[in-house]
């Protein structure tokens, strides 16, 4: 039985309420851009929910998380809304659902490295299908910028996300474990030199992909 099982429905909302919360203040937080594109990190707490709470958690989050962006930050209006939705979704819903079916350390990388690509892959079709409606470009422009931009933008943005729930997501089920916040299920578990092994490697992608993203930055400046 997964833990979303074992969680009874308003618990799950509150939890799922307070991770929209976070994800929304992620977003309140200074954003670098690479010309039209957002470097932000708000996929990285949807990412944690959905393997916490399941993939209805990345449903939810996913629409909730941008339209509130759009509705008092955002600055792109409706195509940037859709471009949110689809980037947080494909990534999370993923994410969450390969996690369900193996909760060990296997299962994660998997299910992240499966959200990373999955990710990628969703926002180069939306971009040839959406981008030209919002910046004026034509589709074989933006077919150019697949190699040189859309890409390694991508790829950086989608990496460092995993990274970061890697590094983050025992320390918040173990907070709230501790807390008693979380009923007693059995998850992976890292001690001693595997847990530094660990951290260290997702330490190292995380810092390689903000070193990648400036150097991409200055590319296109």
């Amino acid at each position: 039985m997964t833990r979303s099982a074992r969680l009874s429905p308003g618990r799950r909302a509150a939890y799922t309420a307070v991770f929209c919360a976070v994800a929304f203040l992620t977003v309140l937080l200074p954003s670098p851009k690479v010309q039209f594109l957002t470097f932000d990190i708000k996929d990285t707490v949807i990412a944690i929910a959905a393997l916490l709470l399941g993939p209805g958690a990345a449903v939810s989050l996913s629409l909730a998380v941008p339209l509130l962006e759009m509705v008092t930050v955002g600055t792109t209006g409706f195509y940037g809304l859709v471009m949110d939705i689809l980037s947080s979704l494909s990534f999370s819903l993923v994410t969450g659902t390969v996690y369900r079916l193996n909760r060990r350390l296997s299962g994660a990388v998997l299910s992240l490295s499966l959200g990373v690509l999955s990710q990628i892959a969703v926002m180069m079709a939306a971009n040839l299908l959406v981008t030209p409606f919002y910046t004026g470009l034509s589709v074989f422009a933006v077919a150019e910028m697949i190699l040189p931009l859309l890409l390694p933008f991508n790829l950086t943005k989608a990496v460092l996300n995993a990274a970061l729930v890697m590094i983050l997501y025992k320390p918040v089920t173990n907070l709230l474990r501790r807390a008693k916040l979380l009923p007693g299920i059995p998850d992976w578990r890292l001690s001693g030199r595997s847990a530094a092994v660990f951290f260290v490697a997702a330490g190292i992608f995380a810092c390689a992909c903000v070193v990648l993203f400036f150097v991409l930055r200055a590319a296109f400046v």
